[in-house]
């Protein structure tokens, strides 16, 4: 979904209170961009990507991302490295480990 930045998280809440399950993240995964809100199915993520093609243990892969939905990426490998003009992560509390 676009939004306007100032609503990004007002849009975020409003999904959460819409969505069956009030948007638990066994059921949807909600990734905030700058201007955007991604619902996606809580699998659909690069680091599930990775698993499915490489299997469970990433502890040797290397990833690069800058964005949002390279979170859950840059956690589930070895080696990570979010780019140093990367925007912050704002979709799990934590940032990124390199």
């Amino acid at each position: 979904m676009l939004c306007n930045e100032v609503d990004v998280e007002s849009t975020v809440a409003a999904l959460r209170a819409g969505l069956p399950g009030g948007a638990e993240p066994s059921r949807v995964h909600l990734v905030r961009g700058q201007f955007f809100v991604e619902v996606l199915h809580p699998n659909a993520t690069k680091a599930h990507a990775l698993r499915a093609l490489l299997g469970e243990d990433l502890s040797s892969v290397v990833a690069f991302g800058d964005a949002d939905n390279d979170v859950e990426m840059l956690r589930g490998v070895g080696p990570a490295a979010p780019p140093q003009l990367a925007r912050p992560a704002r979709s799990r509390s934590e940032e990124p480990r390199v």
